[in-house]
């Protein structure tokens, strides 16, 4: 039987052959991310615990990266594409870099000896603090190391599309994203936690790993033959008016969109965000975790994830995902609402720990789900003619996004920490940062959902194209996406209503709770269970004054939205024009099960806090609760008002399975 051939341009590969492929990419995929994770989980800690500043730290870890990713990566590119060599055009630029980029990586994890070297050796840097000295050369070397590094994430990830039939990227996605969440969970669950204590042999292991693991898949994967690159037979213009004539024409394709302007800058908003992540470990510490639990936290995450992204990938294309993106900032925002309580209250260490791994659990599908559709939107959104263009546009608005925020993170943090006297009680407004960067970006996914939807949406989207006499251009899709189920819309609607409905039906247990004192025992068979009571009159007060009328007011709420759309269901099925467009059944599902997943943790969190008689702390978190569930009410609205068109063409049959 002959066996099957497989083709990515003048590369030929059998079953056999394919499979080794994807082993030596999978294989320089999980020593890539190993050595990724090293230097931007353990170096904010050495440089905080040497006494640098937020301001510096932020610069040295988001800012110059950023600065180096506007500049080096579109220089690699071009040049990268226009290469031709016995190795190819990427694996070049991967092999001539990789001993800079092991070498740098060494230098910082022997910064200690080496910045007292180079104070014995060279005289004026005696009158300068050690602790200075290491700081410059941590600095230093990481430049280098961001430096070297750019050149492989330039071109690293379009070896995949030199080498790998393209029928079979999309597994071949999935399963690089399942080696490289795989890998980082071993890093979280069994290194990160010795970061200080064993940073010299951990870093040296890493660039070891790198060398070897990495260069051994450059060797053994063989790039094919190429065109010869472009020639420009346009008459010489000289260099200057050359470029002054390529830039305007770039500026103007890549700049005078508006469609494109929302989707580059809700991206530039999330970068803004992400990038107080640089201060993450802090906060963390600061909220009573330590190295280890911060480990375990990520291991379990990463681990659930490699499963959850499996199953995510599959509903990506048939949910489309502008959908999903738009649909998940919306809830983001809306989730990120009650994170000013930590400025109110402090958990013991072991139950913001276990909330953590809760909460990981509880929301990790759709985390999977919102990571797998960037890429595939961009793919379907930008026009093929200018895709390179425009994602170098989108790059650099990202990158300058990236720059401006790793500033103000910075001095953000330092005013805080200022105004708390140093205390690291400042690390605790991260969480509002995030937020606050979070509505940012759901505010231009809105307006650019809305605008997808003025250009075709989901049915017959056409790219704008200024270059173009149209102004369009029409953009092939061969993946059309699951039409609006009613039953499935209903389930999810019904799903939320049976949430609220049980957040009534327990409020009289937790009242017999706050209003006795003492030890609350129960024996079935072999197992026993017992807890501890304390009286809580002002927490019982607030209950019966707010928190019951609050949470009946919103199931009335609720319910008036369910009917409303069950309306708007009818008005289509006879064709009809509903007064609302109609959500999609997808996420909704995924976050009907996500809140139901929810809602025991959060009884076992009000549980746990009268067990330990926090009865501020109880109040608190349940007047958060009402208002996050207030929220997410108009959340639901607001995705009806986005779905919403002049001419509404839904499928109603539920045939299909979503």
């Amino acid at each position: 039987m002959k066996s099957r051939e497989y083709t990515c341009g003048s590369l030929r590969y059998t079953t056999a052959s394919l499979t080794i492929l994807f082993s030596w990419l999978l294989w320089g995929d999980f020593c890539f991310t190993l050595m990724e994770a090293v230097v931007p989980s353990i170096v904010p800690l050495k440089l905080q615990n040497l006494g640098a500043s937020s301001m510096l730290l932020s610069t040295i870890l988001t800012t110059l990266p950023a600065i180096l990713n506007l500049t080096v990566c579109p220089w690699v590119s071009y040049k990268s594409d226009r290469h031709r060599s016995r190795w190819g055009r990427r694996i070049p630029f991967i092999l001539y870099t990789m001993p800079f980029l092991c070498v740098s990586l060494v230098m910082m994890g022997w910064s200690q000896e080496i910045a007292t070297l180079l104070t014995t050796w060279i005289p004026p840097l005696r009158k300068v603090a050690p602790t200075s000295v290491m700081i410059g050369l941590i600095g230093f070397v990481m430049v280098i190391f961001q430096f070297f590094n750019m050149f492989v994430n330039s071109v690293y990830w379009y070896l995949f599309n030199d080498v790998v039939p393209g029928h079979m990227l999309g597994r071949f996605t999935g399963l690089f994203r399942i080696v490289g969440t795989g890998a980082g969970a071993l890093y979280s669950g069994f290194v990160f936690q010795y970061g200080l204590s064993h940073m010299r042999l951990i870093m040296t292991a890493a660039a070891l790993l790198y060398f070897v693991g990495f260069g051994l898949m450059c060797l053994f994967v063989k790039e094919g033959e190429y065109p010869s690159p472009p020639v420009d037979d346009k008459p010489h213009q000289g260099p200057l008016k050359e470029f002054i004539s390529n830039f305007k024409i770039y500026m103007k394709e890549s700049f005078s969109t508006r469609f494109y302007w929302y989707f580059y800058l809700s991206q530039a908003f999330f970068a803004m965000a992400c990038a107080g992540g640089v201060f993450g470990m802090f906060n963390q510490l600061e909220m009573g975790l330590s190295l280890e639990q911060m480990g375990k936290i990520g291991m379990v995450g990463q681990v659930i994830g490699m499963v959850a992204v499996y199953f995510a990938a599959i509903y990506v294309d048939r949910w489309h995902p502008m959908r999903i993106l738009t649909y998940m900032a919306v809830f983001a925002a809306v989730g990120g609402f009650g994170s000013w309580i930590w400025l109110t209250m402090t958990f013991p260490s072991s139950l913001f720990f276990w909330m953590s791994i809760a909460g990981t659990f509880a929301g990790v599908f759709a985390g999977a789900l919102n990571g797998c559709c960037l890429l595939p939107a961009f793919m379907r959104l930008m026009p093929k003619s200018r895709y390179g263009q425009l994602s170098s546009a989108y790059a650099m608005v990202r990158s300058v996004a990236t720059i401006l925020a790793g500033i103000l993170a910075g001095v953000f943090m330092d005013l805080f920490l200022w105004l708390h006297h140093g205390s690291s009680f400042a690390y605790r407004y991260l969480f509002i940062w995030f937020w606050l960067f979070n509505v940012l970006s759901c505010v231009c996914y809105v307006l650019a959902y809305r605008k997808w939807q003025q250009l075709g949406g989901d049915t017959d989207y056409r790219a704008p194209a200024p270059w173009e006499p149209s102004g369009y251009e029409p953009v092939s899709d061969n993946t059309p996406s699951v039409p609006t189920s009613s039953k499935l819309l209903m389930l999810a609607m019904h799903l939320g209503t049976a949430a609220y409905a049980m957040t009534i039906l327990v409020i009289p247990g937790f009242l017999y709770l706050m209003q006795h004192t003492g030890t609350f025992s129960v024996g079935l068979w072999r197992f026993a269970f017992t807890y501890q009571m304390h009286a809580m009159p002002q927490a019982v007060f607030c209950t019966f004054l707010f928190y019951l009328p609050a949470t009946a007011l919103i199931l009335i709420l609720w319910l008036r939205l369910v009917r409303a759309i069950r309306i708007d269901l009818k008005t289509v099925a006879t064709g009809g024009i509903p007064r609302y467009g109609l959500p999609h059944h997808g996420v909704l599902v995924v976050l009907g099960i996500q809140g139901l997943i929810t809602l025991p943790i959060t009884w076992m969190q009000f549980a746990w806090l009268i067990h330990i008689d926090m009865q501020r702390e109880l109040i608190i978190f349940g007047l958060a609760s009402v208002l996050g569930s207030l929220a997410n009410v108009a959340a639901y609205h607001l995705i009806r008002v986005l779905e919403t068109r002049k001419s509404v063409c839904v499928q109603s049959r539920d045939k299909e399975l979503a």
